[in-house]
């Protein structure tokens, strides 16, 4: 997740790329970084591709990521979580 600075204030960006094609798969654009903001990026995603199980999901460890309705999302998906170490993004 990034920020844009924008004239009226920041808008935040929630993004999944497709490591092999390196294409953005999934994106949501909102005012607050929120779970539902992640969400709904990762909604697209599933929607565009349809994965086929375990996909490895990697994030960083923003609160976002680590959220019970998060991890909720993967696991009905059949995704696997995968996160970077502390301080590393």
């Amino acid at each position: 997740m990034t920020y844009i600075p924008c004239r009226e204030g920041r808008l935040y960006l929630a993004s999944i790329l497709d490591l092999c094609t390196r294409a953005i798969v999934g994106w949501r654009l909102g005012e607050r970084m929120t779970v539902e903001l992640t969400l709904g990026a990762l909604e697209d995603a599933y929607r565009a591709k349809k994965p086929k199980k375990e996909l490895l999901r990697h994030s960083d460890r923003g609160s976002q990521y680590a959220s019970s309705d998060y991890r909720s999302k993967l696991a009905a998906y059949k995704m696997k979580a995968s996160m970077s170490r502390k301080g590393n993004c």
